[in-house]
């Protein structure tokens, strides 16, 4: 793991609470700390926290409390015949066959410096045919660890465990400045764009299918240029940067086609468009995702059709390419078509999707960052956004945006929030899915609040016009331009 040197000397002898103060005073002057995460680049001071874990039960793992000066979590090492392996930034967890092997995880976590004001509390948990020992170490900026505990868990029940970097290394003091860690978050512009998901589907008789709610107050082939001008000034009046595009591959001729015409028509307007891959392959009963070389193929002609369009989004040069449900993949087949993918010179910047209340981070190893399609899943009713999603957002946003100082060479991490207005597929057979009702626009304004304050690099929108469930902004025949309006505020009102 690469660290860098703090710049900051500070006695340290007889830390007291008074000096901590001072301490924390002279590492803000020097740099951001405790969580702050512009979009530029910046250092970022911060402890950096080892767990080591061995066990002989099938299951075994940690849950922290909520807890802001958690940073980042990173699993460095797995040992052993392990089954399933995962981490949030709150949780970690590895499974095995449970045949009295022992098996061996590793994490480290970025701790903010005021990590040294309150105890981390946490419980320890396994399954009941086997034993664990935990172990906790401070790490300085040589890369050696300072032991601060080790537990035995021997019952099958949760341990409770708290550790009180005030009484490190001795009664009273708190860890001397060898163990700041100073971590740079690299640039990740463009940043502070609002973008939405978009489809390239419909022709002129899907207007008419029963399975549809409401329609465009203009209806439209996807194929009209005029229709994706009027499209993209209505998403400009709206407070958008960019489309998110989905695409289905070199062999789908209608999309495809309908891809490159958008790119052009947003490159004469000023807009941005981005590629959605769809992973799935929905002509298969059940839906399978496609195969490796499926994907290497698509995305090679992704990138060589339209990577260097000019209209086309890009970090840092590269261009981005947004996936959907790529959790279906093994995270090992994406970093192997990845790997490929560079090693051919065709860069790109791909960004994962999550499902759930409780984001695993693993992905992050392989991808660029993380995106959420669709807010169901993390909450299954309105009531949930307040609080389920807003405190899902901020985890997830704050580990994503500091996981470059984990990194063995730091490179960013995006982080994107979606805001939604509504969900409604009652009309679709054999869909069961929740409602997710409209309110008057109170969803949309609550689900861009918590986007908002989670403090993202991007935010999305879902959708543009996914009319089949229910989750457009376009302009309607049943809320005219009310979500254009909505929007169009709300993203005036994001300190980006």
């Amino acid at each position: 793991m690469k660290t860098i040197a703090a710049r900051q000397k500070v006695e340290t002898s007889a830390v007291n609470t008074r000096l901590l103060s001072a301490l924390l005073l002279a590492a803000a002057l020097l740099g951001p700390w405790a969580g702050a995460a512009r979009l530029g680049a910046e250092s970022v001071f911060h402890y950096q926290l080892l767990v080591e874990l061995e066990t002989t039960a099938s299951r075994a793992g940690l849950t922290f409390e909520q807890n802001p000066t958690l940073l980042a979590a990173r699993m460095t090492a797995v040992t052993g015949p392990y089954t399933e392996r995962g981490w949030t930034l709150r949780r970690f967890w590895i499974r095995s066959t449970g045949d009295g092997q022992t098996v061996s995880a590793t994490m480290v976590y970025a701790l903010s410096l005021d990590a040294t004001l309150s105890p981390l509390n946490f419980n320890l948990e396994k399954s009941s045919d086997g034993e664990s020992i935990f172990r906790a170490s401070l790490i300085d900026r040589d890369g050696v660890p300072s032991p601060l505990g080790e537990w035995r868990h021997q019952v099958n029940a949760s341990l409770p465990v708290a550790i009180d970097l005030r009484r490190f290394p001795a009664p009273g003091l708190t860890p001397p400045p060898r163990y700041f860690h100073e971590g740079i978050l690299p640039d990740a512009s463009p940043s502070g764009l609002g973008l939405a998901f978009y489809y390239l589907w419909y022709a002129y008789r899907d207007w008419s299918s029963p399975y549809l709610m409401d329609s465009p107050l203009a209806p439209y082939a996807s194929y009209e240029r005029a229709a994706m001008a009027r499209h993209i000034d209505q998403a400009k009046s709206a407070g958008l940067s960019g489309f998110i595009a989905s695409w289905w591959g070199p062999d789908d001729w209608y999309i495809d086609r309908n891809f490159g015409e958008l790119l052009d028509v947003a490159a004469q307007k000023g807009f941005l468009v981005a590629l959605n891959f769809e992973t799935m392959d929905y002509s298969r009963s059940p839906a399978q995702p496609r195969s490796e070389n499926t994907i290497l193929h698509w995305l090679r002609c992704a990138i060589d059709a339209y990577g260097r369009h000019p209209a086309f989004l890009r970090v840092n040069g590269k261009p981005v390419i947004v996936v959907w449900v790529s959790f279906a993949v093994p995270l090992d087949v994406w970093d192997r078509v990845f790997r490929q993918l560079r090693s051919e010179g065709r860069e790109a910047m791909f960004i994962a999707g999550y499902a759930g209340p409780d984001p695993g981070l693993e992905a992050l190893e392989v991808f660029d960052g993380l995106h959420n399609y669709n807010i169901l899943g993390i909450v299954n009713s309105n009531e949930e956004v307040p609080d389920i999603l807003a405190r899902t957002y901020e985890e997830t946003g704050r580990a994503v945006r500091h996981h470059p100082l984990l990194d063995d060479e730091p490179r960013p991490r995006l982080w994107t929030a979606t805001a939604q207005p509504g969900f409604d597929d009652r009309l679709l057979p054999g869909r069961s899915s929740p409602l997710l009702p409209r309110d008057n626009g109170a969803l949309f304004e609550a689900t861009f609040q918590a986007a908002a304050a989670s403090r993202p690099h991007w935010i999305f929108v879902t959708s543009w016009n996914e009319w089949w469930e229910h989750t457009h902004i376009e302009p309607s025949v049943r809320y005219g331009d009310q979500y254009l309006r909505l929007s169009d505020g709300l993203f005036r009102s994001w300190e980006r």
